[in-house]
């Protein structure tokens, strides 16, 4: 191959590059480009993923999580088990790297970058029985996500908000949710996260591990 044939392969995969990861992250959606954090929150309050542009849904999840926008935490919770659509390369088969949760579920890299704040509506979703599977898995790994530099800590929470649950169906949602946090455990705390969860009903696991 010649020297100019090389260079317009370079750039040819280059351009590729940069729209499968611009369209990954919803930036097709020229409508809410430059829109207030508010404008975002009100279109998602509305927003139904089975009936509107679901590339402007993702977009405005991760730019509500960029600019660290608090206050739509909530409303940014009810999206967890959104996932974002598939761009033309990726339906063809090309994918940049391995997808991860927070790039197959925007609301979960929102609530990420939004941090500890964010922890309360976190925990609603992981406790409430009208949680999705997807939305409650999701939630766990934010959970653990955001708390990454302790996670037998933020497995210890989980417990404790296990014990403390007024009713039983969140008891075990709760209970369920720490064992499952054990999988996004540093490796180097998996001594102390295993014993956070040690307290737990015998055979917890298995019983919740299908669900």
């Amino acid at each position: 191959m010649t020297r100019s044939g090389s260079i317009y392969v370079i750039v040819f995969a280059a351009l590729a590059v940069g729209r499968l990861t611009a369209q990954a992250h919803g930036e097709e959606c020229k409508e809410f480009q430059g829109s207030s954090p508010e404008a975002l929150s009100t279109f998602l309050q509305t927003a139904a993923p089975a009936f509107d542009d679901p590339n402007c849904i993702a977009f405005a999840l991760r730019a509500l999580g960029n600019q660290r926008y608090v206050p739509a935490t909530e409303v940014v919770s009810k999206f967890l088990d959104f996932r974002r659509p598939k761009t033309d390369e990726e339906k063809q088969g090309l994918y940049l790297h391995p997808q991860g949760i927070d790039q197959l579920y925007p609301a979960t890299y929102a609530l990420e970058m939004i941090g500890r704040d964010a922890l309360p509506v976190v925990l609603s979703a992981i406790k409430s029985s009208t949680s999705s599977q997807s939305a409650r898995q999701n939630a766990v790994f934010v959970w653990m996500a955001i708390q990454r530099d302790d996670s037998p800590k933020a497995l210890a929470a989980l417990v404790r908000e296990a014990e403390r649950a007024p009713d039983p169906v969140s008891r075990q949602n709760l209970e369920w949710a720490a064992y499952r946090a054990l999988i996004w455990c540093n490796p180097p705390d998996e001594v102390q996260c295993k014993a956070a969860v040690s307290g737990l009903k015998p055979g917890l696991t298995s019983a919740l591990g299908n669900r």
